[in-house]
């Protein structure tokens, strides 16, 4: 840490730079490098004397120095660059960087900053549109055509009611902001736009309200969907014959805006996005009646609906990991990442899964994966490419 200038200070022995026996381990190529520092007295640089870490000055050395820290950050930059996460554009919009004076104050006023945003965007005039992932300019038509998707989306399953600002006040529940996110999921050549209104729910707003348990959403592990792949191609499994009906299946659903199917629980409200707003409204804002995106207790509310659903057709819920789920009677099992499904069982039980759940859901299967002949051989598993065979043996 010497050579970040880190110093420590010692009543008997005043301060000192300090060189910490330790190592770093990061998954960050970028970072590897920009720590793989050593003692500039092993170098050829200045020399210098280390403190000795005893007598109760240890503790000194577990604050970073400045230098050190505007390393770690500016590898960390790069590495976010490199890999895709965030674009030159994240770079300039998101936040203040280490060198930047800090706020006056003890608190900021998130409602105020929220209100400045606002009127600086209704003062510029037309503003361009901006894929909310790479950042990259989108043209408009395609993002108004989404959007208009999206709001028409949003008033058939009633979202929200609008009701006057004053039955929010008398309730004493603020009404949160809600944004538009707008999102390529073609390329350049062939735009395939999608919108999402999500609400904008702070974690400082909601730490005294919400319990532990209210914001979890179990995800499978890897492993859970390695399993469910070796029991598709594991004859004889299951009491599973040798004839194509009785082999078993995997089905691959996707529930389109899975976070707005339930009911909502609390009692909320929204400011009415401009899609939605027309000139005979007045002061009104948008009371939930289903949960929304942005929502800190969305994800676990979506959980406990989808664990509902298939409880209706008999299937039981993973204790370890209530992301998994499984049927006795004929061995038909699972696992939910998200809003996608991975289903393995024979045909017929696939399709029964696949009606309770378009019963009450936008359903779309994407894969039936197998050996059937009405089966696909390569298929998306938690985004990897699998790809299934028969060995040489037949």
């Amino acid at each position: 840490m010497c050579f970040w200038n880190k110093k420590v200070f010692c009543p008997k022995r005043g301060e000192g730079v300090v060189k910490k026996m330790t190592k770093f381990v990061t998954n960050s190529r970028r970072l590897a490098e920009a720590l793989d520092q050593r003692c500039r007295n092993q170098t050829g640089g200045p020399q210098h004397k280390h403190l000795v870490l005893i007598g109760n000055v240890a503790s000194g050395a577990a604050k970073y120095s400045p230098e050190f820290v505007m390393e770690v950050l500016g590898a960390l930059r790069k590495e976010l660059l490199d890999r895709g996460t965030m674009s030159s554009l994240d770079m300039m919009t998101g936040g203040p960087v280490p060198t930047q004076p800090l706020f006056e104050g003890s608190t900021l006023d998130l409602d105020v900053l929220q209100e400045l945003c606002t009127m600086f965007d209704s003062m510029s005039g037309e503003s361009k549109c901006y894929d909310d992932i790479s950042g990259e300019e989108l043209p408009k038509h395609f993002v108004d055509e989404a959007r208009a998707v999206e709001m028409g989306w949003v008033r058939d399953i009633g979202l929200y009611d609008k009701v006057p600002r004053t039955v929010a006040q008398a309730s004493g529940i603020k009404p949160r902001p809600v944004m538009l996110v707008d999102v390529n999921k073609g390329d350049k050549e062939n735009y395939k736009m999608r919108c999402r209104l999500v609400g904008k729910e702070l974690k400082a707003k909601t730490k005294e309200t919400l319990l532990a348990h209210q914001l979890f959403s179990a995800m499978p592990p890897w492993e859970a969907a390695k399993t469910l792949l070796s029991l598709l191609v594991t004859d004889g499994v299951d009491g599973a014959g040798d004839s194509p009906e009785e082999e078993l299946e995997m089905a691959i659903f996707d529930i389109s805006r899975a976070h707005f199917m339930p009911k909502c629980k609390r009692e909320l409200y929204i400011e009415l996005p401009p899609e939605d707003r027309t000139p005979g409204d007045g002061d009104l804002v948008g009371r939930l009646n289903r949960n929304m995106y942005g929502f800190r207790d969305a994800a676990n509310g979506w959980s406990e609906d989808w664990q509902q659903t298939l409880g209706s057709v008999s299937f039981e819920v993973g204790v370890a990991n209530p992301a998994l789920f499984h049927r006795a009677k004929d061995n038909t099992r699972g696992a939910v990442h998200g809003d996608d499904f991975y289903v393995l069982g024979r045909a017929a039980a696939l399709n029964e899964v696949a009606e309770a759940l378009g019963s009450k859901y936008s359903l779309r299967e994407s894969y039936r994966f197998g050996f059937g002949a009405h089966c696909v051989r390569e298929a998306m598993v938690l985004n990897r490419v699998v790809t299934c065979g028969r060995g040489t043996d037949g």
